[in-house]
This record gives C-alpha cells, sequence and structure tokens, in this order.
C-alpha cells in the first residue's frame, strides 16, 4: 500500500490539528516529558482505518511536511526536530536533542522577541513572530515561527511545538526594498533642501546686480561721471563673478555624481600651481588686511592630475580661507611630500574656525544646504566649495581632511595618492594610461 502523500494545505492543517491534539494527551499519559532518540514519540494505538496507526500516521506527517517542526520542554530543551527542521539548522536530530533552543540564536534577534515569546507561551497562548537564527555552519537566516503550547489532561502546559518556515529570500527582499525607499526619499528631501538653499544664494548676487545697475541706469546720482558708479560696477562685477562660480559648481557636483566627470591626466607642477593661486587671491587678501603666503616644499615631485580640477580646488580652497580670515589674520599655502608618498596641499588660516562636529556636515553639500550646521560653520557652507573640493579629490582616488578649533582657525589638507606622484622630471617615468 503506498503512503499518503500530505500535498494539500488543506489535509496538512487538519493533520495539524490532530497532531496536537494527539500529542497533548499521549505527553500525558505515556511520555512524562522523556523523548526516544530511537522511535517517533508517539503512543502505540488502535490502527484506525487503513491499518495505519494514528500515531504512525502522524509520525509520517511529521517527517513528510515542508515546514520545519520543533518540539521543546517547557524549559526550552529540544525533545524532537523533524528533517526539515534538521537540515534548515544544519544540525542532526541527535545534536539537537537535549540542548536548550538557545543554540539556534544568532544574537541579532532582539531580546524584547524571546520575552513577548516566553510571557505569550506560558500564557497558554499562541505566539507568532520571526526570528534571525545561525545554521551550524554560521550562516545566518530568518525564520517565521508559529509556536503552540501543549498541555496534557490537567490542562497543564508540558511541550511546546514550533512550525517553522525559512523565509530569508522574502525577508532579504523586504529589507533591500525598504532601504532602496529609504535612501530615495532622503535624497529626494536632500534635493529640495538643496534647491531651496541655492535658489536663494542665486538671489543675493542677482539682486545686488539688478539694483546697481538699475541706478547706474537712473542715473541716480547725476551723470555717469559721479565717482560712486565705478564702486557699483565693481559690485555688479564681483556679484556676477560669485554667481558664475557657483554655477560653475553646481554644474561639476551634477556630473560628478551622474558619473559623467572625466578627468584628464596631464604633468602638473605642484610648486607653479601654488604659486599661481596665491597670486591670483593676492590682491583680494590685501584688501581685507590679510597675510597671504605660500610654502612649497623645495623641489617637489610633479603631479599627475587633472589640472582644471587641481587649479579648481586650490582657488576653493583659498576662497573660503579668505572669506572667514578677519584683518591682521592669516593665510598660508602649504605643499609637501607625505609620508606614504602621495603629494599634499594645505590652506591654513587663523578664521573663524568651526566645532568639530560641524566638519562632516560642511563636506556634504546636502546637509549644508539644509542649515544643519552650526552657526560658524552655516557661514562656512555657503556655496559648494568644500563639497566640490573633495568629490574632485575624490576622482583622482585622493582624500580631504579638516582641522579646525572656534575662533582659532582651520587647516584643509587634500592628499593625492603615491600612484599621481611623478619625479621631478616628467620624462623619467612613463605616465599611466
Amino acid at each position: 500500500m503506498s503512503e499518503p502523500v500530505f500535498d494539500d494545505p488543506r489535509v496538512l492543517l487538519v493533520g495539524t490539528a490532530c497532531l496536537i491534539v494527539i500529542l497533548a494527551a499521549a505527553l500525558g499519559r505515556r511520555l512524562a516529558g522523556r523523548w526516544p532518540r530511537t522511535r517517533f514519540p508517539f503512543p502505540e494505538t488502535a490502527a484506525g482505518r487503513g491499518g495505519i496507526p494514528p500515531a504512525e500516521l502522524l509520525a509520517r506527517l511529521y517527517q513528510q511536511v515542508e515546514t520545519a517542526i520543533l518540539v521543546t520542554d517547557c524549559d526550552g530543551i529540544i525533545r524532537y526536530a523533524n528533517p526539515q527542521q534538521c537540515q534548515a539548522s544544519g544540525y542532526t536530530l541527535e545534536e539537537l536533542q537535549g540542548r536548550n533552543v538557545r543554540m539556534l540564536r544568532s544574537g541579532f534577534t532582539p531580546a524584547e522577541v524571546y520575552l513577548d515569546l516566553w510571557e505569550t507561551l506560558r500564557g497558554g497562548r499562541t505566539w507568532r513572530g520571526e526570528f534571525y537564527n545561525r545554521r551550524r555552519n554560521g550562516e545566518l537566516y530568518w525564520e517565521r515561527t508559529c509556536i503552540h503550547p501543549l498541555r496534557d489532561r490537567k490542562g497543564t502546559i508540558t511541550q511546546f511545538v514550533a512550525f517553522r518556515e525559512e523565509v530569508t529570500r522574502q525577508k532579504t527582499e523586504e529589507i533591500d526594498l525598504f532601504r532602496r525607499k529609504e535612501r530615495a526619499e532622503s535624497a529626494n528631501l536632500r534635493k529640495s533642501q538643496l534647491l531651496t538653499r541655492l535658489s536663494g544664494e542665486l538671489r543675493t548676487p542677482l539682486n545686488s546686480i539688478l539694483g546697481f545697475s538699475e541706478l547706474i541706469k537712473a542715473e541716480a546720482f547725476g551723470p555717469l561721471e559721479h565717482p560712486r558708479y565705478p564702486a557699483y560696477v565693481g559690485h555688479i562685477a564681483e556679484s556676477a563673478q560669485g554667481l558664475l562660480l557657483l554655477i560653475d559648481q553646481v554644474l561639476d557636483l551634477a556630473r560628478i555624481e551622474a558619473g559623467e566627470f572625466q578627468v584628464r591626466n596631464e604633468v602638473i607642477d605642484v610648486e607653479s600651481t601654488v604659486k599661481a593661486a596665491t597670486r591670483s587671491m593676492r590682491t583680494r587678501a590685501e584688501a581685507g588686511g590679510i597675510h597671504l603666503s605660500q610654502e612649497p616644499a623645495p623641489r617637489l615631485p610633479h603631479l599627475l592630475a587633472d589640472g582644471r580640477a587641481v587649479r579648481q580646488c586650490l582657488t576653493q580652497l583659498l576662497d573660503n580661507a579668505l572669506r572667514f580670515t578677519r584683518g591682521d589674520g592669516r593665510v598660508t599655502v602649504r605643499a609637501w611630500l607625505g609620508p606614504d608618498g602621495g603629494i599634499e596641499i594645505a590652506v591654513i588660516d587663523t578664521g573663524v574656525g568651526m566645532e568639530q562636529a560641524d566638519i562632516a556636515d560642511v563636506l556634504d553639500a546636502a546637509e549644508a544646504a539644509a542649515g544643519k550646521v552650526g552657526q560658524t560653520a552655516r557661514s562656512r557652507a555657503v556655496g559648494l566649495g568644500l563639497p566640490l573640493t573633495r568629490s574632485l579629490v575624490a576622482l583622482h582616488g585622493g582624500s580631504i581632511t579638516i582641522n579646525s578649533s572656534l575662533g582659532v582657525g582651520t587647516t584643509v589638507a587634500i592628499h593625492f595618492p603615491r600612484a599621481r606622484t611623478l619625479s621631478a622630471d616628467p620624462s623619467a617615468e612613463a605616465l599611466p594610461p
């Protein structure tokens, strides 16, 4: 006679219900909490219809269902596990029996879950939930579990039977979907905050341009020969340059984030580049009463990098330093060969500085735009110079570091990796592709 196959979910449901009833009676009458290792733990009863004893029928059910089944006593000691449970955990029946169910824990399921579980079961109620367990080989997996308390004839809870279903793939997909959703929502929020802040940044120079242009056009102080007009023209030019710089920064950041920014390698004389950047800012520094100097190390090797990007980084760092350094302050540009053979360039100022807690935020365009940094750092974050510098240096495989003390000053250093350092004579080394 062929053995029945319990593939129909309705059959499984009815069989499971019968299993719980018969198992509860059997426990109180025959087993007294002890499960033999060599035979299935059910009492022998008269054969039912078809000549199959109920205990054997239930044994087959336990063995053949796809659901993993685990039986423990009231202290959590494992008394039985069907083949599916053994396969899921990686342990044999002999390795599981007699040991506490805690052996399956990974340590990542919150303690509150277990507290709720035992409170529910000892209250005589069915518990449903999920575990993040660990297999014998150390692999982690998710299980969706339904645990029923089993009672003897007197109504005393003697054991628990757990029906377990592995849901690792579903949980992984759920977690991945949730994380993608969070990232998308965060990105949308950050972009909205950035656009909101940028709209204000764009309006400031535009208002200046429009306002001074209207005064000149209307000849508010008389004919155009009046001495005030050249100053207004200067304000217009300065505002236009600031607006152009901001637009360029936004476009460069957008290209970098889209993966469309191409690093065009060329051999750069670092000493000459530092001196040129310093000269371009000297007039502005003198107008503000700031002492500007440059100290590149002698015989500094050449750098293989995108020349425009390096000059842009230096210009942005000097712009920030001059903007937040008061009169009689100092701004110094240094360049040297780092201990790992990489070239480092630093801009050091004696300006207003910032708190350590704000440094990470001023390097993030969206955080700075959202106004999530301290008051001093927020003024530093106007514009996208630091976030853009960090992105440009990262494209070269480098990094940026900021050391700052409130009221003392700030040092911003960019580091290029050793692979981009060339000898003083560019022809002495082959250029990488």
